[in-house]
């Protein structure tokens, strides 16, 4: 799949109104589960992603298996994704 499919189905399944808000949700769930999970184990998911997508859980995370519940996980993404996004949408996106 490529990046225009990837982003084409989040954003269809989210009912997101742009690609913007899809790249968003996309790169902050991304990167705070790269965070989470161990670095051998975000290489081999990220692998069978689109590669303008693979880098938010592989090169933008600075430190993997770091250990965090579900509700900051819900946290890291809402703050990530910025203005507008609170945790019941974040936890949507995630």
């Amino acid at each position: 799949m490529n990046f225009d499919e990837f982003t084409g189905q989040v954003q269809h399944r989210l009912e997101l109104q742009d690609t913007g808000h899809a790249v968003r949700a996309i790169r902050a769930t991304l990167m705070v589960l790269g965070e989470r999970i161990p670095e051998g184990n975000a290489e081999d998911f990220a692998a069978n992603l689109p590669l303008e997508i693979k880098w938010y859980m592989t090169g933008a995370v600075q430190t993997h298996s770091q250990r965090f519940d579900w509700q900051e996980f819900v946290s890291r993404v809402s703050e990530i994704e910025g203005t507008g996004v609170d945790r019941v949408e974040a936890a949507f996106h995630a």
